[in-house]
């Protein structure tokens, strides 16, 4: 780990990519939908995604923490490998 300013940026910049992408593609995806749909999953996107999830994280990121000190980082980068595959089909 480091506290180097110039890689804090790169990381910061690639967390706000990986953000962008992930909103942009619930968004795409709450868009194609009609009507009352359209309300429901943005409320679930926004219960899970904003709040369950982050409080889900950080409890196992703290579990984790005690006994991998920053090795947490290598955990969370090897859990993001799998949306490198995944991608939806263009039609």
């Amino acid at each position: 780990m480091t506290t180097d300013l110039s890689w804090l940026i790169v990381v910061q910049i690639l967390h706000c990519g990986s953000f962008t992408v992930c909103h942009l593609a619930a968004m795409r995806f709450i868009a194609a939908r009609e009507g009352a749909e359209v309300i429901r999953l943005q409320s679930v996107y926004s219960a899970l995604a904003m709040g369950g999830g982050i409080a889900i994280m950080t409890m196992i990121c703290g579990i984790l923490f005690q006994h991998l000190q920053g090795g947490v980082f290598w955990i969370m980068a090897l859990l993001v490998v799998p949306s490198l595959f995944l991608r939806p089909r263009v039609s």
